[in-house]
């Protein structure tokens, strides 16, 4: 029996060791996967991690894990993040101007002030997120989902909006010059003092919406 109990042992030390030895392997080869020139790490897990103000410039982080972590004022200019998770991730001024988000999580993330210029946004998922003060002039925000999104003084002029989810949105004071709303959800959304001018609304489901303009009936004519 003693003979028994302390092979038991013996083995579940040697477990321990081994998953002890992965673990450095992974953070250590995460650490290196980022310090690379022009680094390319898609899939890798970097879940809470600090790495405000680091310069990622043009980083492939297709489908990784950022959840919670934070990039507040990182370079992240024309990365490659398709699909990444973002989710809950502190944001706030990062640089993501040209960059690639398609699909990617970035629900409840914290964007105030970020330079989204020009991004890829296509099919991102932003419910509940911060974008007060942000950038997304010329932005691809088509079929995005931002439902209870708050975008107070966001500047969207000429953003494709087209079949976007902005249920409960707050977008008020916002600039949406040329914006393409054509089909998008904005039932209940908040658009209190934001400049329209040149806006779309074609086929835009404006139910309950403050500040929007009135629906244009099917088949209507300016005068």
């Amino acid at each position: 029996m003693i003979c028994r109990n302390g092979i038991t042992a013996k083995l579940l030390l040697l477990n321990l060791l081994a998953f002890c030895i992965v673990t450095w392997a992974h953070a250590a080869g995460t650490k290196e996967c980022i310090k690379q020139a022009g680094t390319s790490c898609p899939g890798v897990n970097l879940s809470s991690s600090d790495l405000h103000d680091a310069d990622l410039a043009g980083a492939n982080f297709t489908k990784a894990n950022l959840s919670g972590a934070n990039l507040s004022g990182a370079n992240l200019r024309n990365a490659r993040m398709q699909g990444a998770n973002l989710m809950g991730a502190n944001l706030a001024k990062t640089d993501f101007s040209g960059a690639d988000l398609g699909g990617a999580a970035l629900n409840r993330a914290d964007l105030t002030g970020a330079n989204l210029k020009g991004v890829n946004l296509r099919r991102a998922h932003l419910s509940g997120s911060v974008l007060e003060q942000a950038e997304l002039s010329q932005s691809d925000l088509r079929s995005v989902d931002l439902p209870l999104a708050r975008m107070r003084g966001a500047q969207l002029e000429r953003a494709n909006l087209r079949s976007a989810i902005l249920l409960g949105a707050d977008l008020r004071d916002a600039n949406l010059q040329y914006v393409d709303f054509s089909y998008s959800a904005l039932r209940r959304a908040n658009l209190t003092g934001a400049n329209l001018a040149g806006a779309v609304f074609t086929g835009a489901d404006m139910r309950g919406c403050i500040g929007c303009p009135p629906p244009v009936k099917a088949g209507a004519k300016g005068k």
